[in-house]
């Protein structure tokens, strides 16, 4: 095989070559690194933005669903009662009285009043409420209600030793009034 011999100029030349397209490569990577890492940097400060609009959405979002929804919240008060009867006749006339307040923002429809455990109208003969409720009273919001009970010959005395009054409403919420000790 004959000898060839490459110029020390042409060697020196192709590793000029080799030593710049190393080095533009290296450059060229160098700055889509730098590129991508800006657009990375760019896209985490949008994500920012992102998270930050969507909180903002949701504490508008509960404030309009908290302003824009309804319910009744009442609060029962000022109650009181009274008796008579025969001692061991074991027939009574009884009355009792409490308010009831809305501090809600929907009306209420009170359509039962729970008495020692038991519905008004099971009673026998069923005790007159004032105002009626036999088909709803509706108490609107910021009101408030006086409701009188009234009983006359019955063998049924309630509180008589405490207990709870509940009002139900026609939603099927109920709310109660604990009843100390009576005199």
């Amino acid at each position: 095989m004959p000898k060839v011999s490459i110029p020390l100029t042409a060697i020196i030349l192709v590793a000029i070559l080799v030593a710049a397209a190393i080095a533009g490569t290296a450059v060229y990577y160098n700055v889509l690194v730098n590129d991508r890492n800006q657009q990375i940097a760019s896209l985490n400060q949008q994500i920012t933005k992102d998270n930050n609009q969507i909180a903002n959405l949701t504490v508008q979002f509960n404030d309009l669903k908290n302003s824009t929804s309804s319910s009744e919240k009442l609060t029962l008060s000022n109650f009181s009662n009274s008796w008579e009867g025969v001692v061991g006749s074991g027939i009574w006339d009884w009355n009792m009285s409490f308010d009831i307040t809305n501090n809600g923002n929907a009306t209420a429809i009170i359509n039962n009043i729970i008495i020692d455990g038991q519905s008004y109208n099971t009673l026998k003969p069923a005790p007159a409420i004032s105002p009626s409720i036999v088909n709803g009273y509706a108490l609107l919001p910021n009101q408030t209600v006086s409701i009188f009970i009234n009983e006359t010959k019955t063998a049924f005395m309630p509180f008589h030793s405490g207990g709870v009054l509940y009002v139900a409403t026609a939603i099927g919420n109920t709310y109660s009034l604990n009843i100390g000790e009576s005199s």
